[in-house]
């Protein structure tokens, strides 16, 4: 089932974890892997059931719980994931793991301060790349654009192989006055990797993070087809629609920008993380003084 799993060949999976489940009704291992394929399947209310299941069978493993929270942060439920890690963390308190993802939960919900904690004793317990990219992200969203530059650095060093840290890095440095030379390097390495991404499956996400990334580089044709194709990929992906509000912000066609941030923000997204995102700031601060009005 797991082999199956990790090839893409989720109808099979689920017939060997069927049938691991027949000869073991009560088995943990095979739950988790059937839930992971309800919902690579998408079919997230069973993957739900079954992960929750799973967690049951074992009520003194931190395992459980620790792959119900991914699922919940997966299907961006994160107050419900927070609650799963610090579940892991009762049973665990040192586990690098749950904190990383703790702390990535606390900051998709705008609690940076907490999360920058949180990500600070996963790095003492465990220096590893998630932590450092997330941390460094933290640091972005409050501001600290050279320090943030300099935790991305760290993560690269561990692992240079992540398209989107390039272009995180190429982001701060592009907002912090004395690094701003060094952005182009880096959202060029973005660019290279992120079109590598683009050439094995059509992804919003990617197309939308090389539009920001032509964007920077002074490129507006093809900033603009990129962003073009993203929005057409995901209409309804709030985070393409946040995404693409960028790019346009950066080529300076504020209207679409300011167009862009209102759909995105429509579809869920959070206005206090739009007025962090330095090309943004501006026109998130415009529409949060009009709302007040």
């Amino acid at each position: 089932g797991r082999v199956h799993n990790s090839t893409g060949q989720y109808d099979v999976a689920m017939e060997e974890f069927g049938r691991g489940l027949e000869l073991a009704p009560r088995d943990a291992d095979a739950m988790q892997g059937m839930a992971q394929t309800y919902q690579r399947l998408g079919r997230n209310q069973e993957a739900e059931s079954m992960f929750r299941r799973a967690a049951a069978l074992r009520p003194d493993s931190w395992e459980g719980y620790y792959r119900l929270g991914n699922f919940y942060f997966n299907v961006n439920r994160f107050k419900e994931a927070e609650t799963q890690y610090r579940r892991v963390l009762e049973l665990a308190p040192e586990n690098a793991l749950a904190l990383t993802n703790l702390g990535t939960v606390l900051t998709n919900e705008n609690r940076y301060d907490e999360a920058r904690t949180v990500l600070e004793k996963a790095l003492a317990l465990n220096p590893n790349y998630s932590a450092y990219n997330n941390l460094a992200s933290v640091y972005y969203v409050q501001g600290s654009y050279s320090e943030a530059a300099a935790i991305f650095e760290k993560a690269l060093r561990l692992s240079s192989a992540d398209y989107i840290v390039w272009g995180n890095l190429g982001a701060a440095y592009a907002a912090a006055p004395a690094l701003a030379s060094k952005s182009q390097t880096a959202f060029e390495k973005a660019v290279s990797q992120a079109l590598q991404k683009a050439r094995e499956a059509p992804d919003a996400g990617v197309q939308s993070d090389l539009g920001v990334y032509y964007a920077h580089l002074r490129m507006p044709e093809k900033a603009r087809e990129r962003l073009a194709s993203a929005l057409a990929l995901a209409p309804q992906d709030s985070g393409v629609a946040l995404r693409a509000a960028e790019g346009y912000a950066i080529l300076g066609d504020i209207v679409e920008a300011r167009r862009q941030l209102r759909i995105a923000l429509d579809l869920g997204a959070s206005l206090e993380y739009a007025k962090r995102v330095p090309p943004l700031t501006e026109i998130a601060g415009e529409i949060s003084v009009r709302s007040l009005k």
